[in-house]
């Protein structure tokens, strides 16, 4: 009786085993490539998605915004205004209190915040030096640039931020020993056109009662 071959190259298959047995390796194949195709595609399915973000432009954040100029007059006790509609009141701002008679704030908020003060203060004093507001600027003339303002027979000392992003100004009216200061600040890099627009609102409808 002959001996086992010593290894696997001493097998010697007949050409009809050898057929099957290559014809058994194929779907062996096939199944392992449909496996890594799965493998691959779900990989990529749940890999996170890589993206550029961008900052729109002052010019694209403004042309998204819906602005209402239409002028929503006030009658207070002492002073009489209008502000635009797309400001609304804020209900968190306190009350007046002594030397301020009159108080009113508007708010509105877009890409940053815009913020109308409006306030009515006792000085005793017929000067503007007697507000502290007003006076305060007077002595930082390297921040704050000092501008004589006339509207509708009206003169206003304004105040002009020079350092501050976005628009902050705020315009004092002297009266019978009262001051009213009226304060637009807008925190946004949108350009100054809407709020100066909106500024001029207020300072185009101001009246003494």
């Amino acid at each position: 009786m002959p001996e086992p071959p010593s290894s696997p190259k001493d097998i010697k298959l007949s050409p009809k085993k050898w057929y099957k047995r290559k014809l058994l390796i194929y779907p062996v194949i096939i199944v392992v490539v449909i496996i890594g195709i799965i493998y691959y595609g779900m990989g990529n399915v749940n890999k996170p998605s890589i993206g550029v973000v961008t900052n729109p432009t002052p010019a694209q954040q403004a042309a998204g915004l819906s602005f209402n100029f239409t002028p929503h007059a006030v009658t207070g006790s002492y002073i009489s205004f209008a502000y635009p509609k797309l400001l609304s009141v804020d209900s968190t701002a306190q009350k007046p209190q002594y030397p301020i008679l009159e108080s009113h704030v508007y708010k509105y908020n877009d890409t940053g915040s815009w913020l109308l003060a409006i306030a009515v203060t006792d000085l005793q004093s017929d000067s503007l030096k007697a507000d502290s507001s007003y006076y305060a600027r007077l002595l930082n003339p390297t921040e704050y640039r000092l501008s004589t303002v006339v509207v509708k027979n009206n003169s206003f000392q304004v105040m002009t931020d020079t350092q501050a992003v976005g628009f902050s100004k705020v315009a004092f009216s002297l009266h019978n020993n009262m001051s009213a200061d009226i304060s637009l600040n807008v925190n946004d890099d949108s350009g100054t056109a809407n709020p100066q627009k909106a500024f001029n609102i207020a300072l185009g409808s101001f009246s003494w009662r």
